[in-house]
């Protein structure tokens, strides 16, 4: 019975971690990957019962563009999902400006939610072409009916480090990826039958 009731709180887990993701590999540019977002629920250090969610953003992305191998590269979710082209392609260039309210200007990830845009995710760092990607913010959601819901836009990777500066050139855009709700839920169902069956089978 113990063993039943660890599996399914893995499987439940799965579920959690695979509840969005962004692909690379489905844009054009020359970043290539994925990554997985899931949204988790905090409790403020020194409380009880103050929370808040923060999204993570967690995966591995390779780099084949010779200007974004070793160093920091701004990193932001923007306005919209990506247009394909004929082929299938997403283009980045599509994807219109920053993530934001129309109001607040651009600024660091590390401001509040009155000095950035809601994308201002800052910088990722690559070192030799490749980007262990672990990162976490407070300030978007993925509730559909908040005001910073990101699940029907896009992430793009720049070929500069963003300095938090409004007007600064960000660079060239290489690499995006559109933002989707993965399967999760029927992984979670499948996985669950299986260990129901293989539970019942054993008495």
């Amino acid at each position: 019975m113990l063993f039943f009731l660890q599996s399914l709180a893995f499987c439940a887990a799965i579920e959690v971690n695979e509840k969005w993701f962004c692909d690379f590999s489905e844009g054009h540019g020359d970043i290539k990957g994925r990554i997985t977002i899931y949204e988790k629920e905090e409790t403020v250090p020194n409380s009880v019962n103050v929370t808040y969610n923060e999204v993570h953003f967690e995966g591995k992305l390779k780099s084949t563009n010779e200007n974004v191998q070793s160093g920091e590269f701004g990193f932001h979710v923007h306005e919209s999902a990506f247009l394909d082209d004929e082929g299938g392609a997403g283009i980045c260039s599509t994807a219109g400006g920053h993530f934001s309210d129309g109001i607040t200007p651009h600024g660091p990830k590390n401001e509040t939610a009155n000095n950035r845009h809601f994308g201002d995710l800052g910088n990722v760092e690559f070192v030799k072409g490749v980007l262990e990607l672990k990162i976490k913010d407070d300030l978007l959601s993925l509730q559909i009916n908040e005001a910073d819901f990101f699940g029907n836009k896009s992430i793009v990777i720049h070929d500069k480090i963003d300095t938090g500066i409004p007007g600064d050139d960000l660079g060239k855009r290489v690499g995006c990826c559109n933002v989707k709700k993965s399967n999760g839920q029927k992984s979670l169902l499948s996985a669950t039958i299986l260990i129901l069956l293989a539970y019942s089978l054993s008495f």
